[in-house]
């Protein structure tokens, strides 16, 4: 857990914030998964969406640290283009897990109650 608290500090490194957790801690396998899913299925409908949140508040709250670890990065450490475009994606990438965050609330309601 200590590497959660650095992440979130913005004791890490750009590289290791930005390619390690946003990249390949968090766009990648979301995108896999979802590959995976619309390719092969899930035989069950239940199923399939509590795969999906799970896989969608996983990547809201990686998202949500390394956005806070760039801004402390940039903030704490000196400001640069590579930092400013990281956390441009970076915030961009946090606004859409909102929002498929609350799309995946709207429908897990509509379709378990």
């Amino acid at each position: 857990m200590n590497i959660f608290k650095r992440l979130v500090k913005g004791e890490l490194s750009l590289a290791v914030t930005f390619w390690g957790f946003l990249i390949l801690g968090c766009i990648l396998p979301s995108e896999i998964i979802a590959e995976v899913i619309t390719q092969y299925g899930i035989q069950s409908l239940r199923v399939t969406l509590i795969t999906v949140a799970i896989v969608i508040v996983i990547k809201f709250i990686i998202s949500a640290m390394v956005t806070s670890g760039i801004f402390f990065i940039l903030r704490n450490k000196k400001i640069t283009f590579w930092g400013v475009i990281a956390f441009i994606i970076s915030i961009l990438n946090f606004i859409y897990s909102i929002f498929v965050l609350l799309i995946s609330i709207y429908v897990l309601s509509s379709v378990f109650l």
